[in-house]
């Protein structure tokens, strides 16, 4: 009990729940965005299950433009069990690129983008992409968290906890595999001082650094 989305008006030094989005059985509240321009408020809920069963509880990601009076669940038609990380563009407000992973029964694993803020969402990623790289041999696809270039927005990183690291240089359109030492990626950053070097951050594999595009 307790979980949920806090907010603070005043740096942090008083805090109040915010009501009107999540379900009643799902408190995994994993991340929330402002978009900078716009003021627009995405909010990530995470798939939750009893232990040892294999139905998931979804959790939603939810989208408010009236500085959170009001809530809507705009990827409720993906249906989605397990979503996980997102990122937003700061230059093409109402684009988003939501994670998710794979949960039992459900092939749902992969990457989907909308560019209107939720009303409508294509899936640009998917295992018959990452299956070219034999990873795991399950075909199933665990997309941890979505990373984009902050000053060429066209680029977009996939992490992965079972296929490795991904680049689209199309704005998901496309992707290619980007060989480095540890195939559980979790994150990628932008170095601020050189937009040509990213640091990926892995499970149990350390941190890498290294040129921004694949090979």
């Amino acid at each position: 009990k307790g979980g949920g989305l806090y907010r603070s008006d005043d740096s942090g030094m008083n805090w109040r729940q915010v009501k009107g989005l999540g379900y009643p059985s799902n408190d995994h509240f994993l991340e929330v965005r402002v978009h900078p321009k716009t003021g627009e408020i995405y909010v990530s809920v995470s798939g939750t299950r009893k232990e040892g069963s294999k139905k998931f509880e979804t959790g939603g990601f939810w989208y408010s433009n009236n500085d959170g009076k009001s809530w809507t669940n705009v990827a409720k038609a993906l249906d989605l069990r397990w979503q996980e990380r997102f990122a937003i563009v700061p230059s093409e407000p109402g684009t988003v690129y939501l994670a998710a992973s794979t949960p039992p029964s459900y092939r749902q694993g992969g990457v989907y983008r909308t560019t209107d803020s939720g009303k409508n969402w294509k899936q640009v990623l998917d295992v018959n992409i990452t299956k070219q790289v034999p990873y795991s041999s399950t075909g199933i696809l665990q997309v941890l968290s979505v990373d984009v270039h902050p000053t060429k927005p066209n680029v977009v990183y996939a992490c992965t906890s079972t296929h490795g690291l991904w680049c689209s240089q199309d704005r998901g359109n496309t992707w290619k595999f980007m060989k480095i030492p540890h195939f559980r990626v979790s994150h990628v950053k932008v170095d601020p001082a050189n937009p040509e070097l990213i640091y990926a951050t892995t499970f149990g594999g350390g941190t890498w650094r290294g040129y921004y595009l694949p090979e």
